[in-house]
């Protein structure tokens, strides 16, 4: 059965996170599942708009006033369009006449506020509350559906769809690296725990750590720490790098460090087991649902258990994390999800 979406790429178009990489590579594989997409945004965002798409340029703070008062624009409005079922890949939903299915990618402002600014809280606390506007719900974990189940929400209306890893493009070599440093990849924002990747570092000498990712407001703190620890000169912060580069920074990675204490799925760990490269993450629930067996897991915020991973981590078990880490990631890849987003919209649409 061939379905029809109005797919919101918001996302893509506001920044350079795991949440943009969701909604850039479902768009893609989509179309594989057999369903028409018509992607729609909806602000002026800093990045350009996948082709196709139609923009509203318009800030969303302004927008929501008419929501909430008169229920316009609606998503056909916004799209210029109409479809079986809409498709909000992040934020609140908005109003449609049509079934709307809207994906959470998780509940961490709410469930952890003290790593978050009061405005994602916000953000995240009207998302929940406009939920009940949707017909079904895509958590992409379990573990973000378990959060909503505590959070109020019905289980009959969560489907659980995971996401899949990217495939990168050719490896493009950045300057002044040397191969096998310890490598973290994500926003740098205070939930990503990359304040205990540097606390680690006194206890593993002669290791260096890179760090690639955008800045969220936290490279200036750790920036800090990183001196006031004495490890400054074995810390490169790489801000928001290019996929080219991303590749070449997992194919010379000696071991990629996720030290999240808050995730929702976690996609570097994925792109990291993909690429072979030997994986530490934190001992979250969904970070196991992620990697398995395929991972070596420390708590969450210890920095002396990471360092003594580190440093314990021989050439044979890396080899050996390595090659489970390929066989696990495998299992997870966007036409999958594509499939299982698409079967969401005909239930939705089926009422």
């Amino acid at each position: 059965m061939t379905v029809s979406v109005l797919y919101d790429v918001s996302p893509i178009t506001a920044a350079n996170t795991g949440v943009a990489r969701y909604a850039a590579q479902l768009l893609a594989a989509l179309p594989g599942a057999g369903v028409d997409v018509h992607p729609f945004a909806l602000g002026r965002g800093r990045y350009p708009a996948p082709p196709g798409t139609v923009q509203l340029g318009v800030p969303r703070r302004l927008v929501e006033i008419p929501w909430a008062s008169f229920g316009w624009p609606t998503a056909e409005q916004i799209a210029r369009q109409t479809a079986d079922v809409v498709h909000i890949t992040d934020r609140a939903p908005m109003p449609s006449r049509r079934p709307i299915v809207a994906t959470v990618h998780d509940l961490a402002a709410l469930d952890r506020p003290s790593l978050h600014a009061r405005r994602s809280v916000r953000q995240q606390r009207a998302q929940l509350a406009a939920l009940g506007k949707a017909a079904l719900i895509i958590a992409v974990s379990r573990e973000t559906a378990d959060a909503l189940v505590r959070h109020g929400v019905a289980a009959n209306r969560i489907e659980v769809v995971r996401s899949g890893f990217t495939e990168l493009p050719p490896p493009q070599r950045i300057p002044g690296l040397a191969p096998g440093f310890v490598l973290a990849v994500g926003t740098v924002h205070a939930r990503k725990g990359l304040d205990v990747l540097l606390r680690a570092l006194p206890d593993t000498p002669g290791m260096d750590v890179v760090i690639a990712g955008p800045d969220a407001g936290g490279t200036t703190g750790l920036r800090a720490l990183a001196s006031a620890l004495g490890v400054e000169a074995r810390v490169r912060f790489l801000g928001e790098v290019t996929d080219a580069n991303l590749s070449w920074l997992y194919g010379n990675a000696g071991v990629f460090v996720f030290p999240s204490l808050a995730e929702g799925f976690g996609l570097p760990v994925l792109e990291a087991m993909v690429a072979g490269v030997p994986t530490l993450c934190t001992d979250l629930p969904v970070l196991h649902e992620v990697a398995g067996d395929a991972a070596v897991y420390f708590p969450a915020g210890d920095s002396r258990r990471l360092a003594a991973l580190l440093t314990g981590l021989d050439p044979s078990a890396s080899r050996q994390l390595a090659a489970a880490g390929r066989a696990r990631a495998a299992g997870f890849t966007w036409a999958a999800t594509a499939a299982a987003t698409a079967a969401c919209y005909v239930r939705a649409a089926a009422g």
